[in-house]
């Protein structure tokens, strides 16, 4: 893998403002995933330096990469930082687990290091770690005190059961039941609800059906055209 942007993850960042209630309010924003499955990738210094050179502001990141953080630090770059998958369970077990995740990850760095949500757990509802979501959401919130900082989760667009119209969006009986106490703790903590969009994919599947313009979000300049398979 070349050693430049393609060794990133250039997505649009949707924070949804899924507005359950008058105290739940969100913004969406375009900023870059630093992802790190791949080969031949540059160390974080480098990575950061490309993301200050370019202006960019807003980064995730999918774990508490120790390394990336100690780069990250006075940099002004905003982070969302991801709870492992296989973490979630010792951490909704254990509020002690929760306080040493924050102690070893988050407040080193809390003066440093402009975090601005933690996502705990990625795409994990439905599934077998779907029960340990809202717990470990919880004990980590303790733990972070008046940090600041709030959690969520990251889902996949899988737990809709019904996605168009968008008004008419709800969750499938299979995540329902995981879903709406999470959206209700998230709206009592003023947390917003985090999704992983690709509706480029979408396009690519159904050129006819739905524009380009819809799938980059500027859905205004393509209402001559249907969209509404997304």
């Amino acid at each position: 893998m070349a050693r430049n942007f393609q060794s990133l993850c250039l997505i649009f960042s949707i924070t949804l403002s899924v507005l359950l209630g008058p105290n739940f309010a969100g913004a969406s924003s375009i900023g870059v995933c630093y992802g790190m499955v791949a080969n031949n990738l540059p160390p974080p210094r480098e990575v950061i330096d490309m993301y200050t050179s370019n202006q960019i502001r807003r980064m995730r990141l999918y774990d508490p990469n120790l390394e990336a953080f100690e780069a990250l630090r006075n940099t002004g770059i905003e982070v969302l930082v991801g709870v492992r998958n296989e973490d979630l369970q010792q951490l909704a077990n254990s509020y002690s687990v929760a306080q040493n995740w924050v102690a070893t990850y988050i407040t080193p760095y809390l003066h440093q290091i402009q975090f601005r949500y933690i996502a705990v757990g990625n795409e994990v509802i439905p599934g077998d770690s779907a029960q340990y979501v809202l717990p470990a959401m919880k004990n980590l919130q303790n733990a972070l005190g008046n940090s600041g900082i709030k959690v969520s989760t990251s889902i996949a667009t899988s737990v809709l059961g019904v996605s168009y119209p968008p008004s008419a969006g709800a969750f499938s009986q299979d995540t329902m039941g995981y879903m709406v106490p999470i959206a209700r703790y998230l709206n009592s903590i003023g947390a917003p609800l985090l999704a992983n969009v690709y509706p480029y994919f979408a396009y690519i599947g159904d050129t006819i059906d739905i524009s380009l313009p819809y799938a980059l979000f500027r859905f205004w300049e393509g209402r001559d055209r249907r969209s509404s398979k997304l």
